[in-house]
């Protein structure tokens, strides 16, 4: 799998919230910053679990491309933005 095609499909799974899907495209060592989170997340089975949180509590969100690769070889990018829609009681 090229590194244009892994990203597309780790971005997909993500999109999908299809931890079975997003998983095994997670090297066992990957490591993986969110500005959600007080520090970077290690560990395939970490990204994995935050994902979950993070699909539960925003149930639609999804990630879109923003532009092209980045990087080359074992080092790659994509820049993205999470795109939700927001819905519900104002209470």
């Amino acid at each position: 799998m090229s590194p244009e095609e892994l990203l597309a499909a780790f971005l997909q799974a993500w999109s999908q919230q299809d931890a079975d899907a997003f998983g095994p495209l997670c090297a066992p060592e990957i490591g993986y910053e969110d500005p959600t989170t007080p520090e970077p997340i290690d560990g395939a089975n970490a990204i994995v679990e935050h994902a979950g949180r993070l699909w539960k509590a925003i149930p639609d969100g999804r990630l879109e491309t923003t532009g092209p690769m980045l990087g080359e070889g074992n080092y790659v990018q994509r820049p993205a933005v999470a795109a939700q829609q927001l819905a519900g009681r104002r209470d």
